[in-house]
């Protein structure tokens, strides 16, 4: 059922499709559903941004909106401990990786983790692992496409 044709808005325990671009500050596209299939979500399941919900209710439709998100919110501040310097023979590469390649490292309490590589030296390798929008101030813009509505609860297959 499309919304537009029935006057139907979101609403709490509604499943809706939705497009999402994501973008910084300066206008710079960092991901996009466009390529595919709008993202099926339930309002009110906590599989989404709380922000998102919000946004989302009381929508119809091809209705489109943003949600600008501080660093806070979205992924987190920077923190500059994450950036670590470890020998090469401490991890187990194959070969050496490049600058902005993702590898996986061991953290000191065992746990598994993504990096970015941010320098390779002779013996050493310079490595992120905050996530790439960490600190960033980030716009979403949600176009609504459209909604199941639950009148009785429960979720539905689209």
């Amino acid at each position: 059922m499309t919304g537009a044709q029935n006057g139907v808005k979101a609403r709490h325990g509604d499943t809706v499709r939705v497009h999402f671009t994501t973008t910084d500050t300066e206008g710079t596209v960092l991901e996009s559903s466009r390529t595919g299939e709008p993202k099926t979500v339930v309002i009110g399941e906590g599989t989404i941004n709380p922000l998102f919900e919000d946004a989302l209710i009381g929508l119809s439709p091809g209705d489109v909106c943003t949600v600008r998100m501080s660093a806070d919110h979205a992924y987190g501040k920077y923190r500059k401990q994450l950036v670590s310097t470890l020998k090469k023979r401490s991890i187990s590469l194959k070969k050496d990786p490049l600058p902005g390649e993702i590898i996986i490292i061991t953290l000191p309490s065992g746990q598994k983790t993504h990096a970015t590589v941010k320098e390779v030296k002779a013996t050493k390798i310079v490595v992120d692992a905050n996530h790439p929008y960490a600190g960033k101030e980030l716009l979403y813009t949600l176009d609504l496409v459209d909604i199941q509505s639950m009148p009785s609860g429960g979720a539905e297959t689209l």
